[in-house]
């Protein structure tokens, strides 16, 4: 019975993949923090702001013709990198190594801090990621490698006048664990792992800008661990990312990390008695059965009398054919609608990172409504009333705007349902194409009704990097949305999608919650890489670890 629940030609890939098949392969890189050079080092890349510096040093490299020569450029180069002395007296003076093994060595400058923030751009870690990651002496990231390969990383604490930060930490670190990702699962050849990983070591002597570099790179260990998880779970066709198979990475999850994170799953029949109808009505066309999914993170020792309660509800559509309004013609993009479950995803991803770093003070509702929007005679129809969780009646417009109607029973459940009962409610979701016609591919769109809980979500994307734009959430438009048949209709018109959908939302928030829409439509799939982003799980993450320390007053 199980086996008719899922794809069958997607059991193939899961029973190959074994237990990790939801885990990237680990072929990235084993990245360390060390006070000084290693004399294995294979390479080495030396960290300025310093266009100049860059300059000088190629020109040297370019001259230099024995190792006794670049022995003496090595010693200038790291003098000059490390000349500021940090604010206590420690010696800069780095060992410098038998370079006889030193088989490459690069400058790579910064670049200039921008005149107001005085920080460096995010682009410039990528940058240097990537220029490490070029020097490894193989071409493929999966290739076996008998013995460790050692690149050190010379980063000066007090680059120029602007010493780097704990978000440019944080960036390197991400980038150089992210670098060499890649998802080799559904392809039959190229999935040997090394033996060993490469390994960065970076180079900081500073004992105090040591220890932050230090927590920095477990803290994007943590975050990358989510990435992956959401990526992964984007990345995988949709006849094998089933409904049922959300179920098992949610339990997966739940025996990782049973000290903090507790499941329960709820089948159709469950749901009806719910009076999940919204939800059930997406669902009916498909072959697959849908499930209620609900995570609940609580660290062991969170008092539950005195926690902050927030909810975390991602859109689940494994696979988005449009319903009976199906999606034709070339920009329909019906076969990239396996992204559409990135708003489950990356609260799947937020959970693994919250276990990972466990905050206190929270209880955090992890929910998503996961299920197919397919077609057979019994799929929805354009012109269907439905009844959602609380009762509100619903005009079926277009059957292929069915990810609102999953959230909204899924929203319902975490306010009725759930104990204790949330007082901040962050909904993520792939919902609207005109989220990508009104701000790009960069951005993700926020709206929502609580500005202090807004401006925690933009704040969290700034130190997380992952981009939002607010939208207004301009209610002259619920003209839109009202019905002659119905409470609501379900959507309104082309013009202002994104705050029409965000308006229907709103409608099944209780009163006195908090709540913030963001819809990931336009940054969820990367599409000039053609590959998923992991965009969410940081920064939903983020703002619940924020709310948990008390540095978010939501008001």
């Amino acid at each position: 019975e199980e086996d008719l629940r899922m794809s069958l030609s997607g059991e193939y890939f899961l029973r190959e993949g074994g237990e990790s098949f939801w885990r990237w392969d680990g072929s990235g890189y084993d990245v360390k923090v060390v006070d000084s050079l290693d004399s294995d080092s294979s390479a080495c890349i030396l960290v300025s702001s310093y266009k100049e510096l860059r300059d000088s040093v190629s020109n040297s490299i370019q001259n230099m013709n024995s190792v006794e020569t670049l022995k003496d450029v090595f010693d200038q180069l790291i003098d000059s990198v490390t000349s500021e002395k940090p604010a206590e007296s420690v010696s800069t003076k780095i060992f410098i190594p038998d370079l006889q093994k030193l088989k490459s060595i690069a400058v790579f400058s910064l670049g200039t801090p921008d005149s107001a923030k005085l920080r460096f751009p995010r682009t410039s870690m990528i940058k240097l990621a990537s220029v490490i990651s070029s020097i490894l002496p193989s071409k493929s990231p999966n290739s076996v490698v008998d013995s460790p390969v050692i690149i050190s990383v010379v980063l000066n604490s007090n680059t120029t006048t602007v010493p780097l930060t704990e978000i440019e930490y944080f960036a390197l670190c991400e980038a150089l664990l992210l670098s060499k990702y890649s998802d080799s699962r559904f392809k039959s050849t190229g999935k040997d792992s090394p033996k060993t990983f490469p390994q960065i070591q970076i180079v900081m002597q500073d004992p105090r800008s040591k220890l932050l570099l230090e927590s920095t790179l477990e803290c994007a260990k943590s975050h990358v661990r989510g990435i992956v998880l959401t990526r992964q779970l984007v990345n995988a066709p949709p006849n094998v990312a089933t409904p049922l198979a959300f179920e098992r990475v949610a339990k997966e999850l739940t025996a990782l990390y049973s000290d903090c994170l507790s499941l329960k799953v709820f089948e159709a029949d469950e749901c009806e008695k719910m009076n999940m109808g919204s939800f059930l009505a997406v669902s009916q066309g498909s072959a697959l059965a849908p499930r209620l999914i609900h995570l609940t993170y609580c660290h062991p020792e969170t008092e539950v009398s005195s926690a902050k309660c927030i909810a975390l509800i991602g859109k689940g559509i494994t696979f988005d054919t449009g319903g009976l309004n199906l999606k034709t013609g070339p920009m329909s993009m019906i076969e990239l609608m396996k992204f559409d479950c990135g708003g489950a995803a990356a609260i799947f991803g937020a959970a693994e990172v919250l276990a990972l770093q466990k905050p206190r003070g929270v209880i955090v509702h992890i929910i998503s409504a996961v299920c197919e929007n397919a077609i057979d005679g019994n799929s929805y129809r354009p012109g269907d009333v439905v009844a959602a969780m609380n009762g509100k009646t619903v005009e079926i417009v277009n059957t292929d705007a069915e990810g609102r109607m999953t959230l909204i029973d899924a929203m319902q459940y975490s306010q009725t349902k759930c104990s204790p009962s949330p007082s901040v409610i962050l909904d993520i979701a792939t919902l609207t194409g005109g989220a990508l016609v009104a701000v790009g591919l960069s951005y993700a769109p926020i709206l929502g009704n609580n500005e202090s809980l807004l401006q925690a979500v933009e704040q969290s994307s700034k130190l997380m990097s992952e981009p939002v734009w607010r939208l207004p959430l301009e209610h002259e438009y619920c003209e839109n949305l009202k019905s002659e048949i119905a409470d609501y209709k379900h959507l309104g018109g082309r013009n202002g999608s994104t705050i029409e959908a965000a308006l229907f939302l709103e409608y099944f928030v209780n009163p006195g919650v908090h709540w913030v829409h963001i819809d990931i439509a336009p940054t969820s799939w990367d599409f000039s890489k053609k590959t998923a982003t992991g965009f969410g799980a940081k920064l939903l993450s983020n703002v619940v670890t924020r709310i948990a320390e008390g540095t978010v007053d939501i008001s």
